[in-house]
């Protein structure tokens, strides 16, 4: 009886320590962001991912698209050449994505002339629009139905946020979600408007 019970509270204490770990790491990721092992997060001294993220790189043509937005019409990221585009790859179920997006919208209120296009990358575009309708962002928003915008711009984790200059360069490239987002995407937009 004494190695039944013994063994019972060995097993008990083994998951509680499972269960720590497993809290500790669902933690770790909502602070971070929705990166998997090995993926780098954006910081104010590190934003641009490493080169195996890609062919998309800080000071390069940024990859062109056409995209579909949620109120049907039709364009591509080239037709915003002479903008500035804050281009947010997204998904309802990132917290890191979500947290981020009213500070993103402070930032088009305060540059009136900045492009910010938020293109849903993880979501059935049911649950896309959900969330789009829900929220009263006024973001030029597109669900990659057909993959073809994460494929033009692969990473290893959301969100992924590009800042495109007036030429159709990338300026900057910020894997995660830095800690201060306003402020750090406010210096590199600052840069360019």
């Amino acid at each position: 009886m004494k190695s039944h019970s013994t063994r019972s509270l060995a097993q008990r204490v083994a998951l509680l320590v499972l269960a720590a770990c497993v809290a500790q790491a669902a933690f770790v990721l909502s602070l971070t962001g929705c990166l998997p092992a090995g993926a780098t997060i954006a910081s104010d001294t590190q934003t641009s991912p490493p080169a195996k993220f890609g062919t998309v790189k800080k000071g390069s043509p940024a990859p062109d698209f056409r995209f579909t937005t949620t109120d049907n019409s039709t364009s591509s990221l080239s037709a915003y050449q002479g903008k500035v585009v804050l281009l947010n790859l997204w998904a309802s179920w990132c917290g890191p994505c979500v947290r981020e997006m009213p500070d993103i919208e402070r930032l088009r209120q305060d540059f009136p002339d900045l492009v910010v296009l938020a293109a849903n990358v993880g979501d059935s575009p049911a649950d896309a629009e959900k969330f789009i309708q829900n929220n009263d962002y006024g973001f030029m928003w597109t669900i990659d139905k057909t993959g073809d915008i994460a494929q033009a711009y692969p990473s290893d984790g959301i969100p992924y946020t590009v800042i495109i200059d007036k030429q159709g360069n990338v300026h900057e490239i910020f894997l995660g979600s830095p800690p201060d987002a306003y402020g750090t995407y406010r210096k590199s937009l600052s840069q360019l408007m």
